[in-house]
C-alpha cells in the first residue's frame, strides 16, 4: 500500500504552501501523487510479468483505501492488488493447470460425498476431474505447475480414477461426461506469485513485486517529479485538469490489512 507517508517533503510542503495556498488544493496535490506512485507500481510489476501468465496480470489493479490515517490526520492511500476474474474452466486449454477445491468454513464439518471425495484426492488436471463439487460449498482456484509436476499429477490422477468414481458411485453420485460444463476458477494469485518471484517449484526466477518497489524508488519518483500536470497543479491554481480527481475503486482499510500476509511473505517491507 502506497500512502502519504512515502514521500518526505509532506511536512516541508505544508509550511511553504500554508500562507497562500488552501490546504485542499494541497490535498489533491497529494492524493495525485499517492495514485501517480500507485500506478507507476502496478504497471513496473505487470511488466516484469511473463506473457504465458496474462491471467495473472490482467488481474492487478490500483484500488484507492479510504479512512487511511496518520496520527489523527486522514491521508491519501491506494494499493496495488490482484482480483483474479472467473474463468470458464470447460475453456481453459489442457496445459500445465492444474484444479483444486477450497472447502468454505461453513461446510467443512457437513460435506456432500462428493466434495470430500474430490478433495480427498486433489490437485486435479483438467482433463482427469470425475466430478465437481458444488460452488456452495467450495471456493475453486486453479495454479499453474512445472511440467515435470504436471507429468506427475496427471499420472497420479489417472490410476487413482478408478477408485475414485468407485467411492463417488457407492456414495449415489452420478456421474456426467462433461462435469466442467458451467463452472467458473479463479487463478491462485499467492501461488504464482511466489513461485516467480522466488524461482520456487522449477519455476524462472521473476522478481515483479519486489524490483517493482525498487524501480519505483530509483525512477518513478524522478518521473513524478517532471510531470508536467503536477508541476502546474502546484504553480497555477486555476488549472483545472487536476482540480477535481476522478473517483476510483474503493477498498476499506480493514480490507486493505488483508493483504498483509501476501506483504510479508513477499519481504515488501524489507526493500532497501
Amino acid at each position: 500500500m502506497i500512502k502519504t507517508k512515502e514521500f518526505g517533503h509532506w511536512n516541508r510542503a505544508e509550511k511553504f504552501f500554508g500562507d497562500f495556498l488552501k490546504r485542499k488544493r494541497l490535498d489533491r496535490y497529494q492524493a495525485f501523487c499517492v495514485r501517480k506512485a500507485a500506478n507507476l507500481y502496478s504497471d513496473y510489476v505487470q511488466d516484469r510479468i511473463p506473457n504465458e501468465f496474462q491471467a495473472y496480470r490482467d488481474s492487478l489493479e490500483v484500488k484507492e483505501v479510504t479512512g487511511v490515517k496518520i496520527g489523527k490526520k486522514t491521508v491519501p492511500a491506494c494499493a496495488v492488488i490482484s482480483e483474479p476474474k472467473a474463468e470458464d474452466v470447460e475453456k481453459m486449454p489442457v496445459d500445465n493447470r492444474v484444479v483444486e477445491f477450497r472447502v468454505l468454513y461453513d461446510y467443512q464439518e457437513k460435506m456432500s460425498p462428493t466434495t470430500r471425495i474430490i478433495t480427498k484426492y486433489q490437485p486435479w488436471t483438467l482433463d482427469t476431474i470425475p466430478a465437481v463439487p458444488s460452488p456452495k460449498e467450495t471456493r475453486i482456484t486453479y495454479r499453474y505447475v512445472a511440467p515435470s509436476e504436471y507429468l506427475q499429477i496427471r499420472e497420479r490422477n489417472k490410476n487413482q480414477l478408478p477408485t475414485v468414481i468407485r467411492e463417488l458411485k457407492d456414495e449415489g453420485v452420478v456421474i456426467v461426461p462433461n462435469p466442467l460444463k458451467g463452472i467458473n476458477a479463479k487463478l491462485d494469485v499467492m501461488r504464482v506469485a511466489m513461485n516467480l518471484e522466488f524461482g520456487l517449484n522449477e519455476f524462472p526466477r521473476i522478481s515483479h513485486w519486489r524490483a517493482g518497489i525498487r524501480e519505483l524508488r530509483k525512477t518513478g519518483f524522478m518521473k513524478m517529479g517532471r510531470d508536467k500536470h503536477l508541476q502546474r497543479t502546484i504553480a497555477d491554481p486555476d488549472y483545472g485538469k487536476w482540480k477535481y480527481l476522478p473517483r476510483m475503486k474503493e477498498m476499506r482499510v480493514k480490507d486493505a490489512l488483508k493483504l498483509r500476509r501476501f506483504v510479508e511473505k513477499m519481504g515488501l517491507t524489507r526493500i532497501k
